[in-house]
């Protein structure tokens, strides 16, 4: 689970000790998420590029006489072994890497890096257990499931020929990465249909209304009112994914009420006995697709927990069904019912 685990990571982020006092300092957690969750988008680039380029930095890391960090290293790779693309540059960085396919224009800029390398002049610090950790991350992780860390941005935001004006850095260096590690994109700004706006700061975590691809629901089966389970809300969700899976698919984002505020996932978590309350979330999640969704809809789902300011949100990616045989939600003593998504809500269709 993506989300959970770049939180447990941010956990450890911390700013390297003082040269004077010699002393580490904490990062807040908002300030850490982002960090760490930039750093992942770069190593997941790199990872796309060549496979074998995060085992050579780290292979250069490891060496007795690098007086770099894992972080300046990174850096270093980026300005001299991609976006600088002659040969005197190049050269510099064989130590680091040996072959890279992509050249051309700087994915981010200056400012953007220094946001998430240093801070007070001193270098942010993670352990080399986190920065591992990262590192595995990076290699198996799947676009899909690195879109759905940007819940306030739409799939339609992320596609090259649709614009994504936001404050949100990392969200612009998702869509960056991802049109750059296409191979036979042409490399110029336009393609990357992005724009840094910072008047826009204030709006930065407001989530888009629901519309044709995009549906909220408070909880999965927790009455907000008795504070007790109830059933009717799970079929309320399982009806929407329905809704999704026989039109053009969608996003069902769960922890969300019907104001677009995010109130998280407590309540559903307060029904489970477990000391291990998402990962029992989830199978519950799965379980319930299962028996009440007909036939099982195999890799048409994708389901994650989000960090969203304190609390936690589900995100549900419904792929669309491209077969013939529509999926029914069952219901004890009536009839499968079939539902599709129209507009923004979802209908019954009758017969």
């Amino acid at each position: 689970m993506l989300g959970l685990d770049l939180k447990e990571i941010s956990a450890q982020l911390v700013l390297a000790p003082h040269t004077r006092t010699g002393k580490s300092k904490s990062v807040p957690d908002s300030e850490a998420q982002e960090v760490i969750l930039a750093w992942f988008l770069r190593l997941w680039f790199l990872h796309r590029l060549n496979p074998n380029t995060l085992l050579e930095v780290w292979s250069t890391y490891r060496h007795e006489d690098c007086s770099y960090t894992f972080f300046q290293l990174i850096r270093i790779l980026f300005e001299r072994g991609i976006h600088e693309p002659s040969q005197r540059q190049r050269s510099l960085a064989k130590s680091i890497v040996s072959s890279i396919k992509y050249v051309g224009p700087p994915l981010e800029s200056t400012e953007w890096w220094e946001q998430s390398l240093s801070q007070d002049s001193r270098n942010y610090h993670l352990d080399d257990r986190s920065l591992s950790k990262l590192t595995d991350l990076s290699k198996v992780i799947e676009i899909e499931s690195i879109q759905l860390l940007f819940p306030q941005v739409t799939k339609q935001q992320f596609r090259p020929d649709q614009p994504l004006i936001t404050s949100d850095i990392n969200a612009i260096r998702t869509k960056r990465y991802v049109l750059a590690s296409r191979e036979n994109l042409p490399y110029t700004d336009q393609n990357y249909s992005t724009t840094y706006d910072p008047s826009l700061l204030v709006h930065k975590r407001l989530l888009p209304p629901e519309d044709y691809y995009r549906e909220y629901k408070a909880t999965f089966r927790f009455d907000t009112m008795s504070k007790q389970k109830n059933l009717h809300q799970q079929f309320s969700c399982l009806k929407a994914i329905c809704g999704f899976l026989n039109a053009s698919g969608g996003i069902l984002v769960i922890g969300v009420d019907d104001n677009l505020q995010v109130i998280g996932l407590e309540g559903d978590l307060s029904l489970l006995k477990s000391n291990k309350p998402y990962d029992a979330f989830l199978q519950i999640f799965h379980e319930a697709i299962k028996q009440f969704i007909s036939p099982i809809p195999l890799g048409l789902i994708k389901a994650e927990f989000q960090p969203y300011g304190s609390s936690f949100i589900f995100l549900v990616e419904i792929s669309p069904n491209h077969s013939s045989v529509p999926f029914l939600l069952l219901r004890k003593g009536q009839s499968p019912a079939h539902f599709v998504r129209d507009g923004n809500r979802t209908l019954q269709l009758s017969g």
